[in-house]
């Protein structure tokens, strides 16, 4: 991935993606001195806007966040806190804002995969009751909720899929009191996304629906902040 090569570098991108779906390699690779740092260079390009053709540099950048992706989806406990305590869920939620549509889809995917629990990535509406313990800090939540806020409906949707897999009391209680969570989910529940983008709705439903299973701030039920989701 070091190589001045494009072709090579993009190669090998793709290749760690196909080794990373493989639980063994996703262990081996986070004790790769500096992993991070070279997923970080490899998901940085330039995107052409109005052009399905890209440049090599693009086509990196969609390997690689397919690879960082592939990791989030670890199938253990112990991994998906490596990615965590690693900081790869900053250049994963980052890319989610990529103007590159594989991009975004690759790395919303990963903040989705990253956010169920082991074993439980493959029906993405299907939420297990059991919560990975992996520690959400508030800026982690934060950054994942900004991710969250993208313009591309299909974004949104997978990453509140995600979000209804890490509500606890303790994380429930973050996400509404520090982060613009009921701002994105009062947009997510317009009535005309019925017609025009009913899977998002669904998902802003279901995560609503999974909030309200714990306390919600006191101050904020008094100023009325969750009004709009009742309107």
């Amino acid at each position: 991935t070091d190589s001045p090569d494009l072709r090579v570098r993009c190669n090998a991108a793709q290749s760690l993606a196909n080794l990373l779906t493989q639980e063994p390699n996703r262990a081996a690779l986070f004790a790769i001195p500096d992993a991070v740092g070279r997923f970080a260079a490899l998901s940085c390009a330039k995107v052409v806007p109005g052009t399905r053709v890209q440049p090599g540099g693009v086509l990196v950048m969609r390997a690689a966040t397919l690879a960082m992706a592939q990791l989030a989806n670890s199938q253990t406990v112990e991994n998906k806190r490596r990615f965590m305590d690693t900081g790869l869920i900053r250049p994963i939620c980052r890319l989610t804002r990529s103007e590159d549509k594989a991009t975004r889809m690759a790395a919303a995917r990963g903040v989705l995969w990253l956010c169920q629990s082991p074993g439980n990535s493959r029906d993405k509406w299907h939420r297990s009751q059991d919560v990975t313990p992996l520690g959400w800090t508030t800026e982690q939540l934060s950054e994942a909720v900004r991710a969250a806020a993208s313009p591309d409906a299909q974004v949104t949707t997978q990453i509140l899929l995600g979000f209804r897999c890490i509500c606890t009391a303790v994380n429930s209680g973050n996400m509404l009191a520090r982060t613009e969570i009921l701002a994105i989910l009062s947009s997510s529940l317009r009535g005309e996304l019925f017609q025009d983008n009913f899977p998002l709705l669904m998902a802003a439903l279901g995560l609503v629906a999974v909030l309200a299973e714990f306390p919600w701030p006191s101050d904020m039920l008094d100023a009325g902040l969750h009004e709009p989701l009742l309107t």
